[in-house]
């Protein structure tokens, strides 16, 4: 007896603290169509899918500037230990020619040493000044590389597909979570709401049997078994409102929200003419993003293949060189116009080109081994969810069945009770019948919606979860 006062008083205790807690705060209604929109702004994995996209649209434009010239202003100035110029001899200039001559001076000494004079001077010509300076344009324009430009432009292109796969696998998986936490919301409510019915009910069964005990009609057993009852389903409520706070706090956070005031408004729903399992399965095939993106990245390898298959091939660019303005530069020893072409073919790196193609092969090899693995688990995946709804479906009806059975055995029983022909453990066992029905049939119908929405995602149609709620029977 003293456990039964002791859970009523905690009981009592948390039911206040709850019902202080909701009446502080006030809701906003949310449906499943809004919650989805307010994901995809506020949700931090899709901001992160977005940024990547961003991120690979910049690295395209990177490796596509390689197609245009490359232009630089370019200046210098330098300072030599000595000038740069030309020194020779007069007489090594005239290759013998003043001995040649002397000996027709023989009889005059004064032109004979104004001869040998000359020939021993040596004359010194500064073609550039220590000091010089210089500002000039410079052009490098690569016109080949060997097919390693195309390839980098069409990796470049599948990267920026790729990140789009991505955010849209992030979209659908968003999408599905969204779903689950939604209606997570809506079940905890409809469970909180059977959990006080089923209270309410064995409450007034309780008044019921302590009027009867007072008269003498029942034992004293009999009273404590509907007391113990009511207990119970106080405290199956308290946890209900419990997991209820915490569906709402898991929606707010699956949604991106902090303020965490939202109220549900679409309910779980019956979903009304099921496509077929190969219909979903055919839909995985074609629009399922891991499969898409993994077509990506092998089409990636294939075009990095070629990159380094363009390594034995030559490298040609045009070059041109405008001095726009110089200090102790002669024109004609430094011309101010330069153009060109340049050519560079590397003929042995050391196998490096060999077993960078070797390692691109693979990878290409494991892409396509990766899809087959991934498209195995995906029918799997679609074959598992697809069965589980159609049992539920079937559980749904099931327990609807056993909902309506428990509704009548328990006006029933409540009626033979109060004629003295039923015991107070019969009312009780029809009363927890009718609230598993209830819940049960809940549970089927979240295990429907949520499976539904994550088959969806699985085919990459996450958002077309709307279209089966507005068919539905709700």
């Amino acid at each position: 007896m003293r456990k039964i006062r002791f859970l009523t008083i905690a009981c009592a205790l948390t039911s206040g603290a709850l019902s202080a807690v909701a009446q502080q705060t006030t809701t906003t209604p949310l449906s499943l169509a809004e919650a989805l929109s307010m994901a995809q702004s506020n949700n931090p994995s899709v901001a992160v899918a977005t940024s990547g996209i961003e991120a690979a649209r910049a690295e395209q434009r990177v490796i596509e500037s390689t197609w245009y010239p490359t232009l630089m202003v370019a200046g210098e100035w330098s300072h030599t230990t000595s000038p740069i110029g030309l020194s020779a001899n007069v007489g090594e200039m005239t290759g013998g020619a003043l001995a040649d001559i002397a000996p027709l001076f023989a009889n005059n000494p004064f032109i004979l040493n104004i001869l040998e004079q000359v020939g021993q001077t040596t004359i010194a010509l500064d073609l550039v000044p220590r000091n010089t300076a210089s500002v000039g344009v410079d052009l490098v324009w690569p016109v080949f590389s060997g097919g390693r430009r195309i390839g980098g432009s069409k990796i470049a292109g599948r990267v920026v597909d790729l990140a789009e796969e991505q955010h849209s696998q992030t979209l659908a998986q968003v999408a599905s979570q969204v779903v689950g936490a939604y209606f997570g919301v809506a079940l905890a409510e409809q469970v909180v709401a059977v959990r006080k019915g089923q209270h309410k009910s064995l409450e007034t069964h309780l008044r019921q049997t302590k009027r009867l005990y007072a008269e003498g009609m029942i034992t004293h057993a009999e009273s404590l078994v509907a007391e113990v009852a009511v207990q119970q389903a106080l405290a199956a409520l308290q946890q209900a409102q419990g997991e209820l706070a915490l569906a709402h706090r898991n929606l707010c956070t699956t949604l991106g929200d902090e303020e965490c005031n939202w109220q549900p408004t679409t309910p779980l729903f019956m979903p009304r003419g099921l496509p077929s399992e190969e219909y979903f399965a055919q839909a995985v095939a074609v629009g399922n993003n891991t499969l898409r993106a993994i077509d990506i990245q092998h089409d990636i390898t294939s075009q990095q293949i070629r990159i380094e298959q363009g390594g034995y091939l030559p490298q040609v660019a045009l070059l041109a060189s405008q001095r726009l303005w110089d200090k102790g530069l002669d024109d004609g020893l430094f011309p101010r116009t330069f153009v060109g072409v340049g050519v560079s073919w590397t003929l042995f790196d050391g196998l490096g080109r060999e077993g960078r193609i070797a390692r691109s092969k693979a990878a290409r090899q494991t892409t396509e081994a990766a899809k087959s693995q991934a498209h195995s688990n995906l029918m799997l995946a679609v074959e598992k969810l697809y069965n589980g709804i159609t049992t539920a479906i079937y559980e749904s009806a099931t327990l609807e069945a056993t909902e309506q059975l428990a509704a009548e055995l328990v006006r029933s029983r409540t009626k033979a009770f109060a004629e003295g022909v039923a015991t107070s453990a019969e009312v009780v066992d029809a009363e927890v019948m009718l609230a598993e029905a209830k819940l049960g049939r809940l549970a089927a119908l979240y295990l429907i919606d949520t499976s539904l929405a994550a088959l969806l995602a699985l085919c990459g149609q996450g958002d077309n979860i709307l279209d089966y709620i507005s068919l539905a029977d709700l």
